[in-house]
């Protein structure tokens, strides 16, 4: 900014402003979709009668235990 001027730094200042402040919200709000992906999940397995137990982020089905990841969670479609 120091390179271009007070008048490049103010109109930058948003767009920079916004990404900066909004990366912490959305690693924060990770965690809540996550839980509703999991919550979801268990729904849908008590919908088809699978017999499945879940435990946190882990749902143990008759073939195998998997993880529902924070990569799972939808952030990218909320976004």
């Amino acid at each position: 900014f120091g390179v271009h001027g007070p008048a490049v730094a103010r109109l930058l200042a948003l767009p920079i402003g916004l990404l900066y402040f909004a990366l912490p919200f959305w690693a924060s709000i990770n965690e809540v979709l996550q839980r509703i992906t999991v919550e979801a999940t268990r729904v849908l397995v008590w919908l088809t009668g699978l017999p499945a137990y879940v435990d946190g982020n882990f749902v143990r089905v008759p073939s195998g235990l998997f993880e529902i990841e924070g990569g799972c969670s939808g952030l990218h479609f909320f976004v």
